[in-house]
């Protein structure tokens, strides 16, 4: 603070200089009394300034501070900002998860699993499979593709590339067939995204408490809370052994949907025939779920190809449910059901009604009941979770696929019967 000092000195003598040169010597004392009041003043400049110095770098400091504390509101893109680095231990839920996407006008989601590990021989198995989604309410259209590489596609039934593609408006389910590229139609209700899209409490199953930023974060868009929580926190996974893991999750502040997760685990399949439940003997598991476009204004676009595509069943029309015994092939076969199944829709070629028994009981029974009748299955087709499963039964050239879903929470699991 020298400086300013001088500064005050110079202009001040200055002053003096101007003065002195133009009244002469009888001002001298007078002068003299000014340059003493003036020096005075410029040491309090002097010493208030050095009182000030320590409390502006303190001041300084706070704010360098406070500015790496505060979250920033996110690009959209990434999910680095994780809130002040202090945490609290906080409820977990997502249960509710497809309920509040339901509110939403429209959304984008994209979830993939990752694995890389060996078989029970010791080869590598290595591969993913992403799912995209994606919905809008106005107009009511949801689209929904699912592809996968290396060995996960291979043991879901396909080959590297898109798996599996539909759309579903005005009553319609368009339905590509991968493997000829060929579209197909059915009738199909869009009524409630979540009837026909996968949210992310089908994905995975979330710990019900974890460790929770006491600041929120932005994420694509959403104010957030930001969780994570590790293998001790993980709840037990009836198709692995978790050894280690690790999560991040981030919440809807105004909805408590997820915005984003990412989940890492590392242990072994239970099941010793490396079939259904898993895609592996022994490995790491990594689950990125993102949502994005959050009640953003897009349009999906139908291809052409699709709009203009005959129906799966061609002109046979919708039935009563009885499948009569004209013809032949998988269309008109007497179906097997439960005993207490509750048909919700039947036409030619498929059939879907609700039963009280579990995803594994249905499975057993169609399992038994259509073996009997000469169809074949591949478990190691399957595509098994615990709230459902995907299984085909093949004949004589012709195919039926089995949807079981109990996901709704109701008490209720919900079984699909394709033939074609």
């Amino acid at each position: 603070m020298k400086s300013s000092y001088k500064l005050v000195l110079l202009i001040v003598g200055l002053a003096l200089f101007g003065l002195a040169c133009g009244l002469g010597s009888t001002a001298t004392e007078k002068l003299d009394e000014v340059k003493n009041t003036a020096e005075a003043a410029a040491t309090q400049v002097e010493e208030i300034a050095e009182t000030a110095a320590p409390l502006a770098t303190a001041v300084a400091a706070d704010v360098e501070k406070l500015a790496t504390e505060v979250p920033q509101a996110g690009n959209g893109d990434t999910a680095a900002d994780s809130g002040s680095g202090e945490t609290e231990v906080a409820p977990l839920d997502i249960s509710n998860s497809q309920s509040a996407l339901d509110q939403l006008s429209s959304y984008r989601s994209e979830t993939t699993i990752m694995v890389d590990g060996v078989d029970n021989d010791g080869k590598p198995v290595k591969g993913s499979m992403t799912t995209l989604q994606e919905a809008t309410k106005d107009p009511e259209v949801i689209h929904a593709q699912m592809s996968g590489t290396g060995d996960v596609a291979k043991q879901s039934g396909g080959t590297e590339g898109v798996m599996l593609e539909w759309y579903v408006a005005d009553g319609t389910m368009y339905l590509l067939d991968p493997t000829s590229g060929e579209w197909s139609t059915l009738p199909g209700d869009s009524t409630g995204f979540g009837d026909m899209l996968m949210s992310a409490e089908d994905i995975v199953d979330i710990p019900p408490s974890a460790k929770r930023d006491i600041l929120p974060v932005t994420v694509n868009g959403v104010s957030t809370w930001h969780y994570t929580f590790d293998a001790s926190d993980m709840p037990k996974d009836d198709t692995m052994n978790i050894e280690s893991g690790s999560g991040e999750v981030w919440i809807a502040r105004d909805g408590g949907y997820p915005v984003k997760m990412v989940i890492e685990v590392v242990g072994a399949s239970t099941d010793s025939q490396d079939s259904g439940g898993g895609f592996f003997a022994n490995g790491t598991m990594k689950i990125v779920y993102e949502l994005k476009d959050i009640n953003k204004n897009f349009k999906i676009e139908i291809p052409e190809a699709a709009l203009n595509a005959p129906s799966m069943f061609g002109d046979s029309g919708t039935g009563s449910g009885d499948s009569g015994d004209s013809g032949s092939g998988a269309a008109n076969i007497d179906l097997p059901m439960m005993d207490d199944a509750n048909v919700e829709f039947s036409m030619a070629g498929m059939t879907s009604y609700t039963t009280s028994a579990t995803v594994d009981e249905v499975i057993d029974f169609y399992r038994t009941e259509l073996a009997k009748m000469g169809w074949e299955n591949d478990p190691a087709q399957d595509l098994l979770s615990e709230s459902g499963g995907f299984l085909e039964f093949t004949k004589d050239g012709s195919s039926i696929s089995l949807i079981v879903d109990n996901s709704a929470g109701d008490g209720t699991t919900s079984v699909t019967l394709l033939t074609e």
